[in-house]
């Protein structure tokens, strides 16, 4: 069975996903807790840098980021926008 984003203001289907095998689903668990052990042991200046550069790409995208947030919450846009500035 697929899973659905709908907008919760229509009530329209935004997009559909299929859902994913026991198999698929076991391999990214596993992926991110190999992720998970390897970011444990990150020194904070590397991981500083890499968190700067996720706030860079926030702010850079923040139009289509809270775009999304407005389209899938029913925010108001100015609220998504604050949102993603919050995150960076």
């Amino acid at each position: 069975m697929p899973i659905q984003t709908i907008n919760p203001s229509t009530g329209q289907v935004i997009k559909s996903f299929d859902g994913l095998s026991k198999g698929t689903l076991t391999e990214i668990i596993e992926n991110a807790n190999s992720a998970f052990l390897d970011w444990r042991n990150t020194s904070m200046k590397h991981g500083s840098g890499l968190m700067l550069k996720a706030a860079e790409i926030l702010k850079d995208n923040k139009q289509e980021v809270a775009a999304v947030i407005t389209l899938e919450m029913s925010k108001a846009i100015s609220e998504s926008l604050a949102e993603v500035e919050k995150c960076a």
